[in-house]
């Protein structure tokens, strides 16, 4: 039950996530090379190398698009079931969330 709970509370949060506008942190540095993204995150001295895919997605998170449409540009350019986009995507920005590399915001960044 307890664990049941925790599921529908992620899920809904990943739901949310859709309408929301993702932004790579002020906090980060990153720049793509040969199409992979190296990420910088100073404060936790970290850095991130992103696959093709991921280095895609990253490049779409400035602000002013949702997760939404994100999905949409993705599922464009690469040959999977749309389904599973979407959950790639989704747990790809609840993992940049958590490592504090990416913001969700309700409004577009102007």
């Amino acid at each position: 039950s307890f664990i049941f709970l925790e599921i529908i509370i992620f899920g809904k949060r990943l739901m949310n996530m859709l309408s929301q506008y993702p932004h790579i942190a002020k906090e980060t540095a990153s720049r793509i090379i040969d199409e992979e993204a190296i990420v910088v995150v100073p404060r936790q001295g970290l850095v991130h190398i992103l696959n093709t895919t991921g280095s895609r997605i990253w490049g779409l998170l400035d602000g002013k698009k949702t997760t939404k449409e994100v999905i949409f540009l993705v599922e464009e350019e690469f040959e999977a079931p749309k389904e599973d986009i979407e959950h790639d995507i989704l747990e790809f920005l609840e993992m940049l969330k958590e490592k504090n590399m990416v913001t969700l915001h309700d409004e577009p960044l102007v």
